[in-house]
Formats: C-alpha cells, structure tokens, sequence
C-alpha cells in the first residue's frame, strides 16, 4: 500500500515508518534529570485522590445546602 502526500511523492510502508519515527524521536523528551513520582507507592496515591475527591464533595453539599436554604427563606 502506497501513501501520497502533496510535500513528497509515494512513500512505501518503510519509509512512512522512519518518518514516523524520526518525527517522535524530534518531540521525544530527552530530560537529564530522572522524573520523580510525587507518591511514596500507589496506596499513597490513591488515598491522596480519596482525600481530594471528599474534600470536593464536601465542599458542594455545603454550597447546595447553602442555596436550599437561601431558596426557602
């Protein structure tokens, strides 16, 4: 199978894959430094998403009882 594009003429499978390739290897990051987890392991991780998922439902049930009552007065 060949695939045309306007820039060049007909690629063959090979070539659209080095293409492909060299255009992720050009956006590729390419840091010194080593990429630091923020969590010690991932029962740390979900319990911080627990703490933030009831804080924002905490937050909510407020501001709607808040808005009931204001409705009713």
């Amino acid at each position: 199978m060949l695939a045309t594009t306007p820039t060049s003429p007909q690629r063959t499978r090979f070539g659209s894959l080095l293409a492909g390739l060299s255009a992720l290897v050009s956006i590729w990051p390419s840091s010194t430094t080593p990429l630091r987890y923020p969590h010690r392991d991932e029962a740390e991780a979900l319990l911080g998403d627990g703490v933030r998922i009831g804080d924002d439902m905490r937050i909510v049930i407020e501001r709607e009882r808040a808005r009931a009552q204001a409705a009713a007065n």
